[in-house]
């Protein structure tokens, strides 16, 4: 995790938790690709509540640096979200609601 933003391990137990939540036991040869696509869908709903947050010419910067450093990605996000962790928070949270409404 940095500086309070989940990272792969906390994303993938979030995953996990939500499918189970929703009842769903995946045999395992098709865990990981539905796990797979949860992620997917989650880094788009991560991307467009993130992309609310900053200026056009921002969002630009953003997607350009952590393409080639999401490190840099993630400093960059600090520097122009102060409340970057609760903005992770509340999508994550919006997702799951999403995802066991359906």
């Amino acid at each position: 995790m940095y500086n309070n933003v989940p990272g792969p391990e906390q994303i993938r137990a979030f995953l996990e938790q939500l499918l189970e939540e929703a009842g769903i036991t995946p045999v395992p040869d098709l865990k990981e690709s539905m796990i797979d696509d949860l992620e997917d869908r989650l880094s788009v709903h991560l991307a467009q509540t993130i992309a609310v947050k900053l200026t056009p010419a921002d969002f630009e910067e953003f997607t350009n640096i952590s393409g080639s450093d999401p490190a840099g990605g993630q400093v960059f996000l600090q520097s122009k979200i102060n409340n970057l962790p609760e903005v992770y928070l509340e999508a994550l949270d919006s997702f799951r609601q999403m995802f066991l409404a359906k």
